[in-house]
């Protein structure tokens, strides 16, 4: 069963919301409903920290979700159980989560995603995946492609200052990068996330390309449902233009008018631009997005249904007109 591995630590009632804390199948959950809960959900998914995280509030997507809480939304978050780049096992823990909540709380309204940088890569593969379950995702400068990740971090980090200087230029990135005091700093954090990467998937994306690729929302564009993404333009981490690529494949897959996104010029990873004011507006974007497609359907089965309608209609005429 789901809730065996359940154990509650604790429940705390605040004039705002009641918390409940626990631990579902070794990752650490917090969950918050707001005295006045509207009945809806959104799923926290938290971004990438080498040593793991012990506790999900101490996240910058929790901090930054007290307006979705504002808002009536109830708001979950976990862990992962795991530390490092972990992608596939935020996914699982991720789902996990949701069904435990809506089970245990008896979530009867929509439910969304929210996450950050790795979790939005989380959060995107799951509002593909199970689109039945969820009703949008909002993603703050998510990791799109693995693949692409690992291939320009490893030729980044051995580049010299010149070929390094110049390819970020071309991207109308500062020198040395926001956030960074040297191109040396640079080098050093981005060369530490390729063993990373290949701890995650096994390998390369030579060896492992079917690895990546899974772990990739590039690779997994079908999507139904509305998706915001927020992404900065001077991003190093994940940078823009891995967006541009989701945005292109799915349009390939046909469903441009499901997909909205919105750059930050001259924003990078994390840095300025996760406002209060910013994930409140695309969040309430997002929902009221949402509610012009009818919960559980596809925009595929609402499209069959808009074309049976007007052959009835037109067949209704044509009655009329003998």
């Amino acid at each position: 069963m789901l809730s065996a591995g359940v154990q509650f630590v604790g429940k705390v009632s605040a004039a705002e919301y009641t918390e409940y804390v626990g631990t579902l199948n070794g990752a650490q959950f917090v969950a918050r409903f707001p005295d006045d809960w509207n009945g809806m959900l959104v799923i926290l998914c938290r971004g990438y920290t080498p040593s793991g995280v012990a506790d999900i509030r101490n996240t910058m997507v929790w901090s930054s979700a007290s307006v979705i809480l504002d808002q009536g939304f109830a708001i979950a978050g976990s862990t992962y159980g795991s530390g490092g780049f972990c992608i596939q096992k935020g996914v699982n823990s991720t789902y996990e989560l949701t069904m435990y909540i809506i089970d245990t709380y008896n979530v009867t309204g929509k439910v969304f995603l929210y996450g950050m940088s790795m979790g939005g890569a989380v959060a995107l593969l799951l509002g593909e995946k199970y689109p039945n379950l969820y009703s949008g995702v909002l993603d703050l400068f998510g990791v799109k492609d693995l693949k692409d990740q690992y291939n320009t971090k490893a030729r980044w980090a051995n580049l010299s200052d010149a070929d390094l200087t110049a390819e970020l230029t071309a991207l109308n990135i500062s020198v040395p990068p926001p956030g960074f005091a040297s191109l040396q700093a640079f080098r050093n954090y981005i060369a530490a996330d390729v063993p990373a990467f290949e701890l995650e998937t096994g390998g390369t994306p030579a060896t492992q390309p079917i690895a990546y690729e899974d772990r990739s929302p590039t690779y997994h564009a079908n999507i139904t449902i509305p998706v915001i993404t927020v992404h900065g333009t001077a991003d190093t981490i994940v940078p823009f233009y891995e967006s541009v690529l989701y945005q292109t494949a799915v349009a390939n897959a046909g469903h441009s008018d499901l997909y909205r996104l919105y750059n930050i010029t001259g924003g990078w990873h994390t840095g300025g631009y996760v406002l209060a004011d910013e994930v409140s507006a695309r969040f309430a974007e997002l929902v009221e997005w949402s509610n012009i497609v009818p919960e559980g359907l596809s925009i595929e089965v609402l499209m069959l249904l808009s074309a049976l309608a007007v052959a009835v209609s037109a067949r209704h005429f044509r009655k009329r007109a003998k």
